[in-house]
């Protein structure tokens, strides 16, 4: 049985429709009919003249309507849930056949000797419901199980057997007969006579019941982690693959009756008179039942009373293996459970094998049918090709004679094939529920992210790639010192807000980070480090922290070397004082003596002030040098800066007008 058998696989085995490849299936109908090679010389089978009459050479003896059916799968356990109507009906013919075909005209010798006939039909609608479920799903086992509930529409029920010694008839239309005993029973035949299709399927009908189909299906999965997949939370197997090496089915099927409220039971022995072809050739069953009490006088002994009609019921054992690629292997064994009439419908023993290729395109399956009862052996194929169904269970018999009845099926369905959710993303969360499904996610918001899976969803989190309480909008805080990881200078130890996180040993207000003396208390411009004497050089480099010196002479003035000759003016004198009071701080001159300095070059416009450095190191020559050049060059005034190295010396200078 397919994998892609969908509600047609319901009428084998119910729990076929659990983890099919199939998520829906419809089928539109299907009619599937066994014509029969011994046509019945009258119209007393349930099909009716309307579809097949089985008085014709190519009649039905046996046949299957399928109306509209629906299967869908759902939940991760595959439940399925199904819906189907039939109409099945069929006779059975036996006994001395040259008497039938004498009736029915095709043989003009008239029958001889003893002569036995025996017919038994039976037609119904059923009206179904089926459920399947995979119950086990652990490891490499598999465990399906499916049930379905029919109503029934009993239509028409019919047994007649009759047996008869008959001898040479005057002409070939008239026989006489001796010995004659006629038993059987039948339900309201008229009804079956009078009424359309439309009408047996869905109008009044003689007789109502209820049948069951069960049935399990194991399956063993050797491969089964390389089908596994989560999605939305859940473990699943893959839904579009079939998964199984081999499996086993078992289904009884049709158990369950038909309670007619009218059946009519016939009997009578030791009849003996004439029998005209003509009084039952092409007769309808009402017409049949009338001349049958008239012909052996079976008025006096019919006996009226509510019937019974237990269905064909079928127990079937379904074996299939995985041969690779799309290909199976598959074995059918059914067998009858013994009926207390041989009804139309009765179902023999069967042996059925043979390869499949199955795939959501189409099907194509032979198999070779062998019937232990009556050692036939018959060939068919199937075949599925998009929307179309048609095959054969005896291929052989519809062009040649095989001693089996012709047999042929079609029918039109739509599938659609079962797959796993669509997941664009590939978050394992399907796009259904997904609110981000072009983006990557988790499951615990809907398939949105949670780059740093603190908790926090990526678009309520001030911190996406760095995990963090809620109560910090997902940033962290390692030290808890109240500042945020992000904005934390020293995310690993404690410090105050000020200080961006950072610990300040001195509470000098700088951070030991950048605290250039973290035990010793500074100000902020010398790094933390103390200057005493606010010169601007820290202590530990200042070499004269009892005075403010310069920065250039780590802390130490200028040494002012200036001696003033005897032959300059008092004026001149008293500048170059103020002026020496004021360079060995440096060069910047307070506006006093700028001005007094001013007036003296204004006023002897040739004349030129002279500052000359002097020194052990160069480069702290070089530095002054440069701090006296900047100084002038801001005020405008003409001095000539020069330098003088000389050994063993501090650094100073002099001063003179030139």
């Amino acid at each position: 049985m397919s994998n892609y058998a969908g509600t047609n696989g319901i009428y084998l085995n119910p729990s076929s429709m659990a983890d099919s490849r199939l998520k829906f299936h419809l089928s539109l109908g299907l009619g599937a009919f066994e014509f029969t090679r011994q046509p019945v010389p009258f119209r007393g089978v349930p099909l009716g003249n309307s579809i097949f009459y089985a008085g014709d050479p190519r009649g039905v003896s046996k046949g299957e309507v399928r109306g509209p059916a629906i299967m869908a799968q759902f939940g991760r356990k595959h439940h399925s849930l199904g819906f189907a109507t039939r109409y099945r009906a069929g006779y059975e013919l036996s006994g001395n056949y040259d008497l039938v075909r004498w009736i029915n005209g095709s043989n003009r010798v008239t029958p001889t000797g003893p002569q036995a006939f025996n017919f038994a039909a039976e037609g119904y609608t059923e009206y179904a419901v089926s459920y399947a479920v995979s119950l086990l799903d652990v490891a490499t086992q598999h465990l399906k199980i499916g049930g379905t509930v029919k109503a029934l529409r009993g239509l028409q029920l019919l047994d007649l057997q009759g047996q008869a010694t008959f001898g040479s008839g005057s002409n070939t239309a008239v026989v006489p007969y001796t010995g004659a005993s006629v038993r059987g029973s039948a339900t309201d035949l008229a009804f079956l006579e009078g009424a359309t299709l439309g009408q047996k399927v869905f109008g009044q009908s003689p007789g109502r019941g209820v049948g069951f189909d069960v049935g399990a299906t194991y399956e063993f999965r050797p491969k089964q982690r390389f089908y596994r997949y989560h999605m939305d939370g859940k473990l699943r197997a893959a839904e579009e693959m079939s998964k199984y090496l081999f499996r086993i089915g078992v289904s009884l099927l049709d158990i369950g009756q038909i309670n007619y409220n009218t059946q009519t039971l016939y009997s009578a022995t030791g009849r003996s008179g004439t029998l005209q072809r003509a009084t039952l050739a092409y007769k309808g069953p009402d017409e049949l039942q009338g001349q049958l009490i008239n012909q052996f006088g079976l008025a006096s002994g019919a006996e009226t009373r509510a019937g019974t009609m237990l269905l064909p019921r079928t127990t079937s054992v379904q074996f299939d293996v995985y041969l690779g690629r799309s290909w199976y292997g598959n074995v059918v064994y059914q067998t009858a459970v013994p009926l207390p009439t041989t009804a139309g419908l009765y179902r023999g023993r069967m042996l059925a094998f043979g390869p499949r290729s199955e795939g959501p395109g189409g099907e194509l399956a032979g198999t070779v049918y062998y019937y232990p009862d009556i050692q036939k052996v018959a060939l068919g194929l199937h075949i599925k090709a998009g929307i179309f169904i048609l095959g054969s269970d005896n291929l052989l018999g519809i062009f040649g004679d095989n001693g089996l009845a012709p047999h042929a099926y079609a029918g039109l369905t739509i599938p659609v094939k079962a797959r796993r959710p669509k997941d664009r993303d590939k978050d394992q969360v399907s796009d259904k529920d997904d609110q981000c499904p072009d983006m990557p996610g988790v499951l615990r918001f809907a398939g949105c992210p949670d780059t740093d899976n603190d908790g926090i969803q990526d678009k309520d989190d001030l911190c996406p790639n760095m995990a963090g309480p809620l109560a910090n909008n997902g940033c962290p805080d390692t030290d808890r010192d109240g500042v945020l990881d992000k904005d934390d200078l020293c995310p690993e130890v404690a410090g105050p807000t000020a200080l961006k996180g950072c610990p300040d040993a001195d509470g000098d207000g700088v951070s030991d980070k950048f605290d250039e003396c973290p035990t010793i208390v500074g100000p902020v411009n010398m790094a933390g480090c103390p200057d005493s004497d606010r010169d601007g050089v820290r202590d530990s480099r200042d070499l004269c922290q009892n005075e403010v010196g310069l920065i250039q002479l780590e802390g130490c003035l200028l040494r002012n070397r200036t001696v003033l000759p005897d032959s300059v003016s008092t004026s001149d004198s008293l500048l170059i004082s103020q002026l020496g009071q004021v360079f060995v701080r440096g060069s910047r001159l307070e506006s006093s003596v700028l001005s007094m300095l001013m007036n003296r070059l204004n006023a002897q416009p040739a004349g030129k002030l002279v500052v000359q450095l002097s020194g052990q190191n160069p480069q702290q020559l070089q530095a002054v040098k440069q701090l006296f050049e900047s100084e002038f060059r801001r005020i405008g005034l003409p001095v000539r800066v020069s330098t003088i190295v000389q050994p063993g010396v501090e650094t100073g200078f002099l001063v003179r007008f030139e």
